[in-house]
């Protein structure tokens, strides 16, 4: 499949052959800049349990009021800022929200301690 051989090109450019980390019996924190429909943060959380995680919070400083509900069925715990009604894209609620460079996210994953 395409997409999948996309996703795999993709995740070896950012992790740089690096192994994923043993999650078994841990607590996970998924840290988003914002969240508009969960999909992304969703993924991930499922992708954890899959791993083996014992918890999972999703951390946030915005989250869509409407995607808070479907967002607790799947983490342990969701800490957030704001649940605004009106919410139109992740953008909003920033002066400034530039695109994360692959760089950037290559040098973040290497500062990611996991203990």
């Amino acid at each position: 499949n395409e997409k999948e051989k996309e996703q795999q090109e993709r995740e070896k450019l950012l992790r740089g052959g690096k192994l994923y980390p043993n999650l078994i019996g841990k607590t996970v924190l998924i840290v988003d800049d914002g969240v508009a429909t969960g999909a992304t943060s969703v993924v991930a959380a499922v992708f954890a349990k899959k791993k083996g995680a014992k918890k999972i919070i999703l951390v946030t400083p915005v989250i869509a009021r409407d995607t808070l509900v479907k967002a607790r069925r799947y983490f342990d715990e969701v800490v957030y800022l704001e649940a605004p009604k009106e919410f139109h894209a992740v953008g909003q609620f920033y002066t400034e929200f530039p695109q994360v460079t692959d760089d950037q996210v290559r040098a973040i994953l290497e500062k990611v301690t996991i203990i």
